[in-house]
């Protein structure tokens, strides 16, 4: 046996961190899910101004990721100096992530 997709019933824990992400995406390796409005005070929203175009407003509302099941190397708040923490995911296989956005424009007079 040499990873966790060669386990059949070994457990939950003992197929390494690729395989619980397995197990816990249902195979699938993505993950999505939904922004909230609002997150620890900040919006998922930012509004800027286009001269003689209008307000334009740009909403986050999903994120999918996907290659979740494929990391090569996993380190997490390694210490990296005085007052400094340093975390990396790597994958050979790479991720992918989308982002679903709704754009708003308001229109200014005479634009």
């Amino acid at each position: 046996m040499t990873n966790g997709e060669d386990c059949e019933d070994c457990g939950f824990f003992f197929k390494g961190f690729n395989g619980l992400v397995h197990s816990l995406t249902q195979a699938f390796g993505s993950l999505e899910f939904a922004i909230p409005e609002t997150v620890f005070s900040v919006h998922n929203n930012h509004t800027f101004t286009i001269d003689n175009y209008g307000e334009v407003i740009l909403t986050a509302k999903r994120v999918k990721i996907y290659g979740l099941d494929d990391i090569t190397d996993l380190s997490l708040f390694h210490p990296t100096g005085e007052n400094m923490i340093y975390s990396a995911v790597t994958s050979d296989a790479g991720f992918n992530i989308t982002v679903q956005m709704e754009v708003e424009v308001k229109p200014v007079e005479g634009g």
